[in-house]
């Protein structure tokens, strides 16, 4: 009986690894950068504090 050695599994980085990895950093940076560009209106009122005991 002899062993066979699969070599493609004993990569730790395999292309389909690292295409998922890169996808994903995409995917943050992309969000990060649509996120900052949303520009929300500043409040228009004073809002007041109240320190009551």
């Amino acid at each position: 009986m002899q062993f066979t050695k699969n070599s493609s599994k004993d990569k730790i980085f395999s292309l389909g690894t690292i295409l998922k990895i890169l996808i994903a950093i995409f995917i943050i940076v992309f969000g990060t950068i649509v996120i900052n560009q949303i520009n929300l209106p500043a409040p228009d009122k004073q809002i007041e504090k109240n320190f009551t005991k």
